[in-house]
């Protein structure tokens, strides 16, 4: 028996506890996560009301939400949905801002949990409403969760602005009606390239011996092919000075169908943890691609909702559905990377793949 789409709390904002349409006046549910920036509500001139928040003093003040657990169905999916307007650019006249989340919540074992949210591909312009969401399915630990939030920000370190908010929800997503259509014709699993890493302009197996496709996404650590004690070949990398000095993987335009659905796939190793003995990284990832028109095009990757530890390898995937101008780019690069300040281990990876993502 599935929850309703909008559960029978005292607001209409789904499983949200408060009303993310500000036309009740409060702003209960929503605060800041660090920081002391001021909420209010106002009227956006149309009469409709709207939440505002002044005096944000670092990018990373996000907005916090709170949501409530017991709304949530073990297994069902929810749509988290965000309406914003940055009112301003950076100092330097900045503007084209994307926005990154976090769901965090308490388990049943009295354990944290943690899950990056990918609100937004595309990034807000100053005084233009961009509207956002996130769809979710929900974990036995999260429907079963102590309290829940969730989190709302910007990822350049200029976006200071004041922001408007609206139509803050998270709501119950029914399964789609299946409608039967012919099965396109789709492009092979592995593409016949000098390598057998699909897409990949490279050899993410590195059985090959080269590294040829795999570089620095800035910085200048150090690549090279080892063994993982067991015969099979590895790429480590080392001296990496920096957590956002993320891995760049060339891929193949030429690889890709538009409208088909790619895996991205990835094994990889931190080989130590924070100078702090902190530990349990996790990994994101930009696609960047020049379209046709010679313009760039920006797309957050979410690799690993779970958290990477030391010494110990994960495996990761993300599926892509391919655009018109992905498929049709002059270059495209993917990063993979660590989200956390003290995250400057080696790292060692394997089975790096972007090959078309299995059906059903």
């Amino acid at each position: 028996i599935k929850r309703p789409t909008t559960a029978p709390f005292a607001f209409t904002s789904g499983c949200i506890n408060g009303d993310g349409t500000f036309s009740q006046g409060t702003l209960s549910g929503f605060s800041n996560n660090g920081g002391s920036s001021v909420f209010s509500i106002t009227d956006d001139g149309t009469g409709n009301k709207i939440m505002r928040r002044t005096g944000r003093n670092r990018y990373s003040q996000d907005l916090k939400i709170a949501l409530r657990p017991d709304c949530f169905q073990t297994g069902s999916k929810y749509r988290l949905h965000i309406k914003h307007m940055p009112l301003g650019k950076g100092s330097g006249d900045e503007d084209g801002s994307t926005a990154l989340g976090m769901l965090i919540w308490k388990k049943p074992d009295n354990s944290m949990g943690y899950m990056h949210v990918l609100w937004c591909n595309e990034p807000a312009f100053a005084n233009s409403w961009s509207e956002c969401y996130h769809d979710l399915t929900i974990t036995v630990d999260q429907a079963n969760a102590f309290f829940m939030d969730l989190t709302f920000g910007y990822r350049q370190s200029w976006a200071l602005f004041d922001v408007d908010y609206d139509d803050i929800s998270v709501n119950y997503l029914p399964p789609p009606t299946p409608v039967p259509t012919p099965l396109p014709t789709l492009a092979p699993t592995t593409a016949p390239f000098a390598f057998t890493s699909g897409c990949i302009n490279g050899d993410g197996t590195f059985s090959q011996g080269t590294l040829s496709g795999f570089s620095n996404n800035g910085g200048s650590s150090v690549f090279s092919i080892t063994d993982d004690g067991t015969g099979n070949k590895i790429m480590r990398r080392t001296g990496r000075n920096r957590y956002s000095q993320d891995l760049k993987i060339a891929l193949r335009p030429d690889c890709f169908q538009t409208g088909s659905k790619y895996r991205l796939h990835i094994k990889h190793m931190p080989l130590g943890k924070g100078s702090g003995d902190e530990d349990g990284s996790t990994a994101l990832g930009m696609l960047i691609w020049k379209k046709p028109d010679n313009s760039m095009g920006y797309m957050h990757v979410l690799w690993c909702n779970e958290p990477a530890f030391a010494n110990s390898w994960s495996e990761c995937y993300h599926d892509l559905t391919i655009t018109v101008d992905q498929a049709n780019a002059f270059f495209m690069d993917l990063t993979f990377g660590y989200r956390q300040s003290w995250a400057l281990f080696d790292v060692d990876y394997d089975d790096i793949s972007v090959t078309l993502a299995p059906t059903g």
